[in-house]
Formats: C-alpha cells, structure tokens, sequence
C-alpha cells in the first residue's frame, strides 16, 4: 500500500525530496557563483557611476548589498532556504535601490528581472510568478516616485507610455524565461522523482529478494543440518544396536557427546535394588571434574526435585543458572565446569551460562526411568533449542533400547548356559537312566529265564504226580498238585508279563501279523477267563458288530491285550455285577474299536493318568483283597502302541470302568485291503 501512493502522490517521497533540495542547493551553487561574479562587476560598475553622480550612499549600499548577498551565499551555517530566501531578497533591494536611485544607465531592471527568474527556479513557478508580479509593482511605483525620469523617452512619447512600454516588455520577458525555466525545473523535479521511486522500488525489490534468498538458504542450511543430525542419529543407533555387552554400551552412549553437540555428559543409572543413583561414565570433564564426580552416588530425590514442569521441555529438563537452589536442594557432589570463550558470543538470553544444566531421562516404554543423561557446556555456546531437543530425545531413546537388547541379551546368555548345563546334565542323567534300563532289562532277562527253566520242572513234575507217573495219590494230595500247579502257572505268567514288558520298553519285541476273524479272536479270550468269571458267577457279554471282519493283528499279543483287560473287568467286580466286551467297526476311519466294560468298584478321575505306569496299583489296600502286579494295564498300553492303536479309559468311583482299545483296520498303505475284502460273508 505504501508503495502504491508513492507511485500515485509523487511529493511523498521523503527521498525524492531530499533530492529535489539537493538539486536547489546545486543550483544555488551554479547561481551564486554566477550572480557573485556578475554581482562582483556590476558592483564596480554600478558604484562607479553612483561616486560618479555624486552619490557615495548609494555606492555604500551597492557595498552593503553585496557583502550580504556573498554572506548569504558561502555561510555554511545558515539553512539552505534561509540562504536561498536571504540572497534573493539582496538581489531584490539591490534592483529597487539602484531603479529609484535615479542613475545613469540604471540596472535596476536588470537586478529585479534576475530577481524574478532565479526565484521562479530556486523557489518554484508560484513563487516566481509572484515574484514577477512584486517587480511589475516596484517598477510601477517607482516610475510614478521618480516622475518616470529614470531613463531617455523619445519626443513623441509620453514618459508614462515609454515607461510602462519599456518595463512591461521586460516584465513579459521575465514572466516567459522565469515560466520555462521553472516547468524546466519542475519535469527535472519528476523525472527525478520518478527515478528516486524507481530505485526504491528497484532496492525493496532487491532487499525482498535478498531476504527470500536469504531464507531459503537458510531453511536449506537448516534442511541439511537436520539431515545430518538424523544421519548420525541413524547410524549411532544402528551401532549402539549391535553392541551386547551393558558396560561397553554405556561408554559408547558417553562417547556420542559432541556429535550431540556437547563438550561433556555424565551418564547416571538407577540401582533398581537401592534406589540410588549412580555415576557409570562421565565424558569431556577435565581431571577436577572427573575426580569429583566418577563413582558419585545419589539419592533419586536429589534429581527429582530439579525435574519440575516448569523446566520441562518436551522430554528433557533444562535447568538454567540462579533458577534452582543447587546449594541447599543438592546434597551430593557437584561440579560446575568453567564458561567457555564462545559463550559471550550471544545475547544474555540465547546463551548458555556456567551454572545452566540440561536432564534428559532415559525412559523405558512403560515410563520407567533407569537413569538419566546430563549435558554440559555446549558446543556452539548457546541454550538448547526445540530441534536440540528433539535430536537428544531421539538419541535417548535409542540409547534405552540399546540397553533394554544388552539386558536381554545378558539374561538370555544367562539362560542359555542355565539350559547348556541343565541339558548336559540331562544327558549325562539319560545316558545313566539307558544304562540302568539296560541293565534292568538284562537283569529281567537273565531273571526270567533262571526262574522259568526250574518252574518249568516243578509244573512238570506235578502234572505228571497228579496223573499217577508216580503211583496213585489221594484226593487231598490231588487238591495240594492243583494248588502247586495253579501257582506255578500264576508265576509263569507273572515272569512272562515282566519279560514282555521289559521286551516292549527297550524295542526289541517283535510282532506277527496275520488275518484273523475278530469273533474269533473275541471268543478265544473270554473263553480263557470265563473259568476266572465262573467262581464270582458273572457271565461275560459279549457283541461284536461285524463278526466275520477280519483284523489284521498279531493274534498272541491281541489276545493277550483282551485277557489282561477282562481279567481285570471280573477281578474287581463284584458277583452282583457285569461285565462285557463289546466290539465296533469304523469303515470310514478304519479301525476297530474293542470295548471292555465292567459294574465293579470303579476308579477315581484324579488317578485315571497313573493307571498305564508298571507296578502301580492306585490304591494298597486293593492288594490285599485284589491279587496282582500291577503289570497288566501298562503291558496293554504297551502292545496297543506297538500295533499303531491307542487305549482310553474312562471310570468313576464306584460305578465302574470303560476301557476301550482302538486298532488300525488295516495292514499299511502298501498292502492294506479294502473295507470289503475285510469283510467275510
């Protein structure tokens, strides 16, 4: 808007102005020497003729006149329109003086054209014009003063007319040269102004253009110092990353100070045991420093005070000096290092002082504090500004997780040798458990076959008493060979249960598979325990969906699976109850599903998982009134897994048991029949 009235109200311009007056004063200059000089010979001339005429006053004045009009002139201290207004007034008495002195060859005319033409150029057109009009005054009333005698008139002319003729030529004259000199004066004046408005246009321009320029070069200074800044951040991070090693990464943290721009930092960790907070690396302090502060304790109180809101900028704490009573709120060491050189270098409210201390706590994300980062003397000299900050926090942050990654590092190394030792111990315990599994296994061996070889004979001998080999015996002697007989047999097959079962725990038991009918096979093992179930007068039930399927088994070890499990059924159920066996087909998930069920005493939930271990009965007092190993139910779930089958049981106390043993239908996927072929009409 300023602009736009300097171009529409040229006289605004103060600088065009001061302009203008210089190029009066110019012309001052040019006129002054100018009228001097004439001034100087129309002196003598004028005086000459005055002494002459026997007028000295009159030379005195021509005198007097000139002195003033040289003192206006060449005075330094007088104002240039006081100059300008002085001289011309002179040039003016001097005109009227000598026009009504009545002398010879009279001037005056002269003095008061040169009156008005250098007003018109010196004081402008207005001035001029009334300049011309205070001459066509003067000279009228100095004609009718003087009786219009101050110069020749012709006969034939009356001295009024010759008068007035002769000065209003002169002063038309005046009027014409003081009018073209002055509109000559006034276009210099515009032009001039017009080039003043023009330059300053031109300089606002430059200036505006200067600043721009300065501005972008400065926000590219500031983009490639932020550029830098994240560049380093960047490859500090990636460094303190890979180091694992807490103590190493603490000094590498310290180290980074004066890429943060800081000549000193110290780093002090919380003891998450005590509370207290301790110096672990201190950077830049000189040897006063470094003894007063390396190995400092302190109180979490001592920092926390300082740490108020008001000093809180984003996520660091700048402290400046005289804001914190350090010596009274702080008990433990401190130090504060000397002001640098460069520190002066700013205003009092952008630099940095002595007593000044930056915080910066190091926050895990769950905005625990594990310690915090004090920065001093910094290297520009001056107080941290917000992109500062934000490059510390940045920094801080990865330093946390730098140290979180070597926390967990050291933990999971702490636990990966935990477990290398666990894990040795394991195997060196596992390599002795084979061991005496091997040597338990021989030991059954060699004790299975030292106890069969002379059960053998005594079974033998007593088959071969009680049939008469030796005589005849009595009838109580025959129930004493039954008894022996039936012992022997329990033995045998107690020894061969273990036998098996040592054979099924160290791999080496060997199946034969063959077709065979599952009503057969069902048949066949509850036909060995009906005598069994025929002394507590149970009956055992038995249904079997498709009879004539055929199971491709090893029929001595599926038969033996069905006896222990339906000796089990009639040994602990009562004579009042029941007990059966059950037999399903799954065409579509081929297998076959054997079902042994009994109304006996039943088994607590809690102890189901114990059932399948050797040698477990779960309850003593059950082997007092139930005979038994407690072998039968593991060499089942034994001989299952070894046909690809699996045994489940389920049984609540005292309202009997269900244990069902599921056994692939067939034989492989290389030979394995299709569900009709395994059907027999």
């Amino acid at each position: 808007m300023q602009r736009v009235k300097a171009l529409l109200h040229l006289k605004d311009s103060g600088q065009a102005d001061d302009s203008l007056a210089e190029l009066r004063a110019q012309i001052f200059y040019i006129l002054a020497i100018g009228g001097l000089a004439l001034g100087a010979a129309s002196l003598v001339f004028s005086s000459a003729i005055a002494w002459s005429a026997g007028m000295p006053l009159v030379s005195a004045l021509f005198v007097l006149a000139y002195l003033a009009l040289l003192f206006f002139a060449i005075s330094p201290r007088l104002a240039m329109h006081t100059r300008i207004v002085g001289g011309l007034t002179c040039v003016y008495l001097v005109g009227f003086a000598v026009l009504i002195s009545e002398l010879p060859y009279n001037i005056g005319p002269i003095w008061l054209f040169a009156f008005a033409v250098l007003t018109g150029i010196l004081l402008g057109i207005r001035a001029g014009l009334l300049a011309i009009a205070l001459n066509a005054f003067a000279i009228g009333v100095v004609g009718w003063w003087t009786g219009y005698r101050i110069a020749p008139v012709p006969a034939d002319l009356p001295p009024q007319v010759f008068w007035f003729a002769a000065n209003f030529t002169a002063i038309v004259i005046t009027l014409v040269i003081t009018i073209s000199l002055s509109l000559l004066l006034r276009r210099l004046e515009v032009a001039l102004q017009h080039q003043h408005l023009l330059a300053d246009r031109l300089r606002a321009e430059i200036a505006e253009r200067t600043d721009a320029e300065a501005a972008v070069t400065a926000t590219k200074d500031a983009l490639a110092d932020r550029n830098r800044q994240l560049a380093l951040l960047l490859a500090t991070g990636n460094k303190l990353r890979w180091n694992q090693d807490a103590a190493s990464l603490l000094e590498q943290i310290a180290g980074n100070h004066e890429q943060l721009g800081y000549r000193s930092v110290i780093v002090n960790l919380i003891d998450p045991e005590s509370g207290s907070v301790n110096v672990v690396v201190t950077k830049g302090l000189d040897e006063e420093g470094r003894a007063m502060l390396d190995g400092a304790v302190y109180t979490w109180d001592e920092f926390d005070r300082p740490m108020q809101e008001r000093f809180r900028i984003g996520e660091c704490y700048f402290i400046p000096a005289g804001q914190y009573a350090w010596d009274t709120e702080f008990d433990g060491p401190s130090y504060v290092p000397p002001a640098a050189a460069d520190m002066v270098a700013w205003p009092e409210e952008d630099r940095w002082h002595a007593e000044d201390i930056l915080l910066l706590p190091l926050r895990r994300l769950t905005g625990e504090v594990i310690g915090i980062l004090s920065f001093d003397q910094p290297l520009d000299g001056r107080r941290p500004s917000a992109e500062t900050m934000l490059t510390l926090e940045i920094f801080a942050n990865q330093a946390v997780a730098a140290f979180e990654n070597a926390e967990l590092y050291e933990r999971l190394r702490g636990q990966v040798e935990m477990h290398t030792r666990a894990e040795e111990a394991l195997r060196k315990l596992n390599k002795e458990l084979d061991e005496a599994s091997r040597l338990k296994d021989e030991f059954l061996a060699n004790m299975s076959h030292e106890l069969r070889t002379p059960l053998s004979a005594i079974l033998g001998i007593a088959e071969a008493w009680r049939e008469g080999a030796y005589g005849d015996i009595g009838e109580r002697q025959q129930r004493s060979l039954k008894l022996v007989e039936a012992s022997g047999r329990q033995l045998l097959a107690l020894i061969n249960d273990i036998l098996d079962l040592a054979k099924a725990d160290a791999g080496k038991m060997n199946l034969s598979k063959e077709p065979m009918l599952l009503i057969d096979l069902c048949q066949s093992s509850v036909h060995l325990i009906q005598p069994m179930a025929a002394e507590k007068k149970l009956h055992i039930q038995l249904h079997v969906d498709q009879p004539h399927a055929t199971l491709w088994a090893d029929p001595k070890r599926s038969r033996q699976i069905l006896t222990n499990l339906l000796s089990n059924a009639v040994k602990f159920t009562s004579e009042t109850g029941q007990v059966g066996l059950n037999v399903t087909t799954d065409p579509e998930k081929q297998c076959v599903r054997f079902l042994v069920w009994d109304t006996g005493i039943g088994i607590d939930e809690s102890q189901l998982e114990r059932l399948f271990a050797p040698f477990v009965q779960l309850d003593s007092r059950l082997s007092r009134n139930y005979e038994g190993t407690g072998l039968g139910l593991a060499l089942v779930s034994r001989l299952v897994r070894l046909h690809g089958g699996d045994v489940e049981i389920k049984s609540r106390l005292g309202e009997g048991t269900q244990v069902t043993v599921t056994f692939p239908w067939t034989r492989g996927a290389d030979t394995a029949p299709s569900i009709q072929a395994l059907l027999v009409r």
